[in-house]
């Protein structure tokens, strides 16, 4: 199966030195972690030059504009972020506990198994559904943003099959479905 030959690949890449696990566990647990963090703080620190922003004002303000406003805005911008990318992550856990698919470790023989996951169940990955949906909220609002987090959302995917954590199935679910979370949300919000 193309899936299992692509795991055995990708996995083969872990295990050669302590360093090189040392990346792979960075990417595939730490770095989303500052992903959030890093996406919060622009959310609220960036400047909307588009819709007339002076480049000196305060979290993005227009000119004259009030600066509780302008920080609820800011606010329910994050608020927005956070709750559809975790709303993504609640559906992948959903689906994964109901279909109930082990992780590779738990079936394959000879896994590179850098660390271990918090549950036994694979299937979607939990976070490439999560940092997907993340970029795409993202980018419907931040196009050069979203598509860098696009990015980082590979890297962590793939990053955790490396670690023998996740088929590359499970990670381009996971993509697939934080990107239709995201989507169905944007919809749903035009629609209101």
């Amino acid at each position: 199966m193309l899936d299992i030959q692509f795991f055995k690949f990708l996995n083969s890449l872990s295990g050669r030195s302590a360093s090189g696990d040392q990346i792979i566990i960075f990417f595939a647990t730490t770095f989303g972690i500052l992903i959030v963090i890093a996406a919060t703080f622009f959310l609220f620190w960036h400047l909307e030059n588009k819709m007339g922003a002076s480049p000196g004002s305060p979290i993005g303000l227009r000119p004259r504009e009030n600066i509780w406003i302008g920080f609820r805005k800011k606010m329910r911008e994050i608020a927005l972020v956070l709750i559809v990318s975790a709303a993504a992550w609640g559906v992948s856990t959903l689906l994964k506990n109901l279909i109930d698919h082990p992780r590779p470790y738990a079936v394959l023989d000879g896994v590179n198994k850098l660390f271990s996951a918090d549950d036994p169940y694979s299937f979607p990955s939990g976070h490439a559904t999560f940092f997907s949906a993340l970029a795409t909220v993202i980018y419907f609002h931040h196009k050069r943003l979203g598509l860098w987090l696009a990015l980082a959302a590979l890297l962590i995917g793939f990053a955790r099959v490396m670690a023998g954590i996740h088929f590359p199935s499970d990670v381009l679910t996971g993509f697939g479905l934080g990107i239709l979370v995201a989507g169905l949300v944007a919809y749903l919000r035009k629609k209101v």
